[in-house]
C-alpha cells in the first residue's frame, strides 16, 4: 500500500476468491474484508484508473468489454466485488483480488490475476437408472495457441460411452468461433402397451458444430452455428428382421443457456433457461424446423421449504420429421443428447417414437429435513402428439408423480425416488449418484 496524506480518507479493500471443486465443477466464495479504521462512509468511489495485473497468457479485452464501469466515474464498492466476481466465473482464473489505492482525486483501482495453468485433469463418477454407470476424465487447456481460448476433451466409459471435444475462443459478448465435436451411445428399448420392453436397440449419434459463441458475464450464453450430424441404430434384441439403419444430416442451430441456480443440483435461488432451435435437412428429406424449451425456477418459501416450478416444450415444423427427430420422453436423466426429455413416472425414452410436439409442466416441492437432506414430492403433467392442432385433446395427455430423498455426499449427489405414471400406476424406481461433466 502507498503512503497516504492523513487528511484523505482512506479505503482499501481485498476481495479473493477461494476455488472450490467436485468432480466437474469448479465455483467461487467470495469474502469482502474492509479495514474498519480506514471504512469511507460513503459507498461510492470515484475511479480514476484501472489496471489489471498477472495476465501472461490472458489478454484484457474481455475484462474491459465485460466491465460494468469505466474511469472517472463514480462506482459503489459492491458493483467493484461483482465485476471481481465475474472476472473469476470465466473460469480461465484460479483467484481474483483488487485494491483500491487513494490518490488526489479519487481511487485507482488493480486487479490481480493468478491465470488457470495448463493440462488441468477431473475425474468423476456418475450413475443412474438410465444410462447406467460410467466413469468419466476431463482435461482442459487455457490460452492453448492462442490467447483466450479453452480447450476441452472429455471421455466417458460405461453402459453408455461417450467423446466429446470443445474448443472455442472466448471474447465476452462479441462473437467469435468455436468447435464442437461429441459422440454419445445408448441402448433403448421399444415397449408395449403394458410397459414392459419388447425389443432393444444400440443407438449412436455424433455431432460436429462450427459456431459463433457470445458470453453476456459467467450466467449467459448465445451459440449459434452449422451442424453435421450422423446417426447409426442397430438392433440387438427385436422379434423379426430388423437391419442397421445409418443416415446423416446437416443444417444450422441456435442455442440459449441462462442460468443462475446457486448450485446445479437442490438449488435454493435462481433459474435456468435452455432454449435451442434447428433447421434441418439431407439430400432425402426436405427441411424441417424444431424449436425447443426448458425453463425451471426456485421459489424460496423460508428457509427449509423451496418450491421449483418448470416447464419444457418442444415442437416441430415440416412435411415429415425422422424418428431420430422425434421427441423422447420418460426417465429423470436432465442431459439431453437424443432428444430425450424427463417426464416423472415414466422410463427412459419410453414414450416414443412418433412424439414431433409436447408441452410439459412439473413442479417440485423440496424441504431441506436436516443439512444436506432433502425430501420433495414431484410431479409432471403435460399433453404430446405428432400434430400440433390436435396436441390439447384428453387422449394426449399423460402425468406422473413421485416422492423423492435427496443426499449431499462428498463424491457428488445421492437422489432416490419411487415414481408412477398417471396412466399406469406402475412403481418405477430411481437412483442416481454423482455429477455429469
Amino acid at each position: 500500500m502507498i503512503a497516504m496524506r492523513p487528511s484523505f480518507p482512506v479505503r482499501s479493500e481485498e476481495h479473493t476468491s477461494e476455488l472450490q471443486s467436485h468432480s466437474f465443477i469448479s465455483y467461487a466464495v467470495f469474502c469482502l474484508k474492509k479495514k474498519k479504521n480506514n471504512l469511507h462512509t460513503n459507498d461510492s468511489l470515484f475511479i480514476t484508473s484501472i489496471r489489471y495485473e498477472g495476465l501472461h497468457r490472458s489478454s484484457d479485452k474481455i475484462l474491459k468489454k465485460s466491465l460494468p464501469f469505466n474511469v472517472f466515474h463514480w462506482v459503489k464498492a459492491s458493483d467493484i466485488a461483482k465485476a471481481a466476481e465475474r472476472f473469476y466465473a470465466t473460469n480461465f482464473f484460479n483467484k481474483v483480488t483488487y485494491q483500491l489505492f487513494p490518490d488526489l482525486n479519487g481511487s485507482r483501482l488493480v486487479f490481480y490475476f493468478s491465470e488457470k495453468s495448463n493440462g488441468q485433469m477431473h475425474f468423476g463418477f456418475y450413475y443412474d437408472n438410465d444410462l447406467k454407470a460410467s466413469l468419466y476424465s476431463n482435461i482442459t487447456f487455457y490460452n492453448q495457441f492462442i490467447k483466450d481460448t479453452k480447450f476441452s476433451l472429455t471421455l466417458g466409459l460405461g453402459r453408455s460411452p461417450e467423446i466429446d471435444l470443445l474448443y472455442y475462443l472466448n471474447e465476452g459478448p462479441v462473437p467469435a468461433p468455436g468447435v464442437q465435436i461429441n459422440s454419445n451411445w445408448v441402448e433403448t428399448f421399444l415397449y408395449d402397451d403394458q410397459r414392459n420392453k419388447t425389443a432393444s436397440f444400440t443407438y449412436h449419434i455424433s455431432n460436429a458444430r462450427f459456431f459463433l459463441q457470445s458470453n453476456f458475464g459467467s450466467e449467459v450464453f448465445l451459440r449459434g452455428g452449422g451442424v453435421l450430424t450422423n446417426t447409426v441404430i442397430s438392433p440387438r434384441i427385436i422379434e423379426g428382421e430388423r437391419t442397421r439403419t445409418q443416415y446423416s444430416f446437416y443444417g444450422l442451430f441456435g442455442q440459449l443457456l441462462l442460468d443462475t441456480w446457486d448450485h446445479p443440483t437442490f438449488p435454493t435461488k435462481g433459474q435456468r433457461l435452455q432454449m435451442s432451435g434447428n433447421y434441418t435437412s439431407n439430400q432425402y428429406l426436405k427441411p424441417f424446423a424444431q424449436l425447443n424449451l426448458r425453463y425451471s425456477f426456485t421459489i424460496p418459501a423460508g428457509r427449509k421449504l423451496a418450491f421449483l416450478p418448470g416447464i419444457y416444450s418442444g415442437a416441430s415444423y415440416g412435411d415429415s420429421i425422422p424418428f431420430q427427430y422425434n421427441y423422447y420422453t420418460g426417465g429423470v436423466t436432465e442431459t439431453i443428447k437424443f432428444n430425450n426429455f424427463p417426464f416423472i413416472g415414466y422410463k427412459f425414452m419410453e414414450s416414443g417414437p412418433g412424439i414431433t410436439n409436447f408441452l410439459f409442466g412439473r413442479l417440485d416441492v423440496r424441504y431441506e429435513v436436516i443439512n444436506d437432506l432433502y425430501i420433495s414430492l414431484i410431479g409432471n403433467i403435460g399433453y404430446q402428439n405428432n400434430n400440433l392442432e390436435n396436441m390439447f385433446l384428453k387422449q394426449n395427455m399423460i402425468s406422473g408423480y413421485g416422492l423423492s430423498i435427496g443426499l449431499k455426499t462428498p463424491i457428488g449427489p445421492l437422489e432416490a425416488m419411487l415414481m408412477t405414471s398417471g396412466e399406469s400406476f406402475k412403481i418405477v424406481g430411481y437412483l442416481r449418484l454423482g455429477y455429469w461433466f
